[in-house]
């Protein structure tokens, strides 16, 4: 081939079992900067590839489900709060960018609203959960017959993909409520509180597989985590280690068997396009088939269909602690029919929030954050302030310093019957035509920290083995756990 032949050049392919990243040469852009795409960059970045993050959003929303924001001194979690200590993944990246000192061991203690009363358990083994008075709340035979589906379930329920093919994945949570005859206090105080905290979806609507797959998070979590300034320590220190592009839109990526083309526009309206000899998209599913249009036609329908409910969140600033030491609180509909759940961000750990002062956070349910979008800050205080006071909860909200509201979209994916009937029936991995690979938890699951980072991570070993290079094995890396969870 001359100099002036069109064509591209043919991907050079080396014996990785013998050849280190940095002997390629290669480089990759990842796109979203969300947790899966921070932690696929850091990743190859690690083996020697040159990598160029570019983020639509600015620094402040930086980690996705992971992000938080400085608000009046404190950090408030706009993402996930409540980090697993069971997630081996999750601390190895931790430990290899330096941050296992920002780690904190948290309470785990969580409750729901049953009447005049709060049931709580603490959470991290079966056996901390089943002795609690969480599960104490709904009647023993439906425990057993909740808990027997779970077990039975477990194996094909994994962070990143589901593989059900029946029972809870192909009816709706109060379909399999009925089927199984279970007693409507087990759909109020159980069932739809664990679906509505990890999807926001009602009952109607979502797979009974999203209650049964929070509820093995909280058996199995192994206790819980956080920093000083709560999950956004992960994403904001893996940005650090990277080069992020923040206020990048891109428009389109294009490719060919040898390279990949990003074309994007910069804040300040200035258009580029930018080679590699991969890309990663890391961006939320149903946003893939519109940046990517070489993607397979089945592939591409199955991620265009993927549904993100929307969420408005609601957090009160005090100027001391609450008398309730859960850390999470889950309202039942009969009750409030709004208004779904509370993280005490304070009583996660002494150190999350700092003087002695207090954090709560307020989750809408996603039909209820859709109806009250367009409505003004102070309504929609005033009506989680009145729901309160009916319950008798959370007294302290009544006198907040100061109270922020944020209106997240997207924010995590709801996931019917169909939809994982779809994802079980798509193949295994399937293959992009070109350099160009997905990355994200949701892309056939549900929307959890670990299922993101173990996408980007994944995302980054395929890469690596695309280019020809080692794919390191971690899984026989120690885990350096500095803090042994209460």
């Amino acid at each position: 081939m001359t100099n002036s032949d069109p064509r591209p050049p043919e991907p050079h392919r080396i014996d990785a079992s013998r050849v280190d990243a940095r002997q390629v040469g290669a480089r990759v852009i990842v796109v979203g900067a969300g947790i899966a795409g921070l932690a696929c960059a850091f990743r190859l970045q690690q083996q020697g590839v040159e990598v160029l993050v570019l983020e639509r959003d600015g620094p402040g929303r930086v980690g996705g489900r992971m992000a938080g924001e400085q608000r009046h001194g404190v950090m408030v979690d706009l993402g996930a709060p409540l980090l697993a200590a069971r997630h081996h993944r999750m601390l190895r990246i931790i430990a290899d960018a330096g941050l296992t000192h920002q780690v904190l061991a948290a309470c785990d203690l969580v409750g729901v609203v049953d009447g005049d009363t709060i049931a709580r358990s603490r959470t991290g083994t079966a056996p901390r959960l089943l002795t609690g008075g969480l599960l104490r709340t709904v009647p023993v035979r439906d425990r057993v017959t909740v808990l027997t589906d779970l077990a039975r379930a477990r194996h094909r329920m994994h962070s990143t993909r589901l593989h059900l093919t029946a029972g809870p994945a192909v009816e709706t949570l109060t379909r399999y409520v009925h089927r199984k005859g279970l007693d409507p206090r087990t759909l109020d105080l159980l069932l739809d509180p664990l679906n509505c905290t990890l999807s926001l979806a009602e009952p109607e609507d979502g797979a009974a597989a999203g209650a049964l797959l929070f509820l093995a998070f909280l058996m199995r979590s192994g206790g819980l985590f956080t920093s000083s300034i709560g999950s956004a320590f992960l994403p904001r220190g893996l940005a650090r280690l990277l080069p992020v592009v923040h206020h990048a839109q891109v428009a389109q990526v294009t490719s060919t068997p040898a390279q990949a083309a990003v074309h994007w526009t910069d804040r300040d309206g200035g258009t580029h396009t930018d080679h590699a000899q991969a890309v990663v998209l890391a961006v939320p599913a149903d946003r893939i088939p519109a940046l990517y249009e070489q993607l397979d036609p089945q592939v591409g329908a199955l991620l265009a269909s993927t549904r993100y409910s929307r969420l408005i969140q609601v957090t009160f600033h005090l100027s001391g602690r609450t008398s309730e030491r859960a850390v999470l609180l889950a309202l039942p509909r009969r009750d409030s029919p709004e208004w779904t759940s509370a993280v005490l961000q304070h009583n996660l750990s002494p150190a999350r929030v700092s003087d002695g002062k207090g954090l709560v956070t307020c989750y809408l349910r996603g039909a209820a954050s859709d109806r009250q979008w367009d409505i003004d800050d102070m309504t929609i205080v005033g009506n989680i302030l009145d729901r309160a006071r009916r319950m008798r909860i959370l007294p302290e909200l009544q006198g907040a310093t100061t109270v922020d509201v944020d209106r997240i979209s997207p924010c995590v994916v709801t996931r019917g019957p169909h939809d994982l009937a779809r994802i079980s029936a798509a193949p295994k991995e399937p293959r992009f035509a070109h350099p160009v690979l997905p990355a994200g938890g949701d892309l056939y699951g549900y929307s959890t920290t670990i299922g993101s980072l173990k996408s980007g991570e994944q995302a980054a070993a395929r890469t690596l083995a695309l280019l020809g290079a080692r794919v390191p094995d971690r899984r026989r890396t120690e885990i350096p756990w500095p803090i042994t969870p209460s």
